[in-house]
């Protein structure tokens, strides 16, 4: 009688996810799959490893600061943190005196725009302004 020869069995080695490095990607604003890309593994492996890890809940100590029931929730979660961060370089930009930073934030934020208004009177000359910041007309709680 012969002998059954052992099955050797070949299993990928665990993956390890550098969750700093996915937050950081995350914060520069990629999405879920190009994070997973950069980093070597498929979006369904990084979240699988999201709830393996228990990377649903942030404390700093024993302090909860956040705590997410999907992954899509995370995602949006450190994107949104490094958006804010990006606003607020900008705002502290547009404060120090950065005209284009300042009107930045004037209309994205506060609803200004550009506006070329051509003139022409009777005698035919013809007047062009080029940049005229138009105010928002003022909310019903002012």
């Amino acid at each position: 009688m012969q002998k059954k020869k052992k099955e050797v069995k070949i299993t990928k080695p665990k993956f390890r996810v550098v969750w700093s490095t996915v937050e950081r990607l995350l914060k520069r604003g990629c999405s879920g799959a190009l994070v997973a890309s950069k980093i070597g593994c498929s979006y369904d492996t990084l979240k699988k490893y999201y709830f393996l890890e228990g990377k649903n809940i942030i404390k700093v100590g024993d302090e909860v600061l956040a705590e997410f029931s999907t992954f899509s929730e995370y995602i949006a979660y450190f994107q949104s943190k490094g958006d804010v961060d990006v606003l607020d370089k900008y705002y502290k930009l547009a404060l120090q005196g950065d005209r284009h930073a300042l009107e930045f934030i004037l209309k994205n934020r506060l609803g200004w725009s550009d506006k070329k208004q051509i003139h022409q009177n009777h005698s035919g000359e013809v007047k062009m302004n080029q940049l005229t910041l138009n105010t928002p007309p003022p909310s019903e709680d002012e």
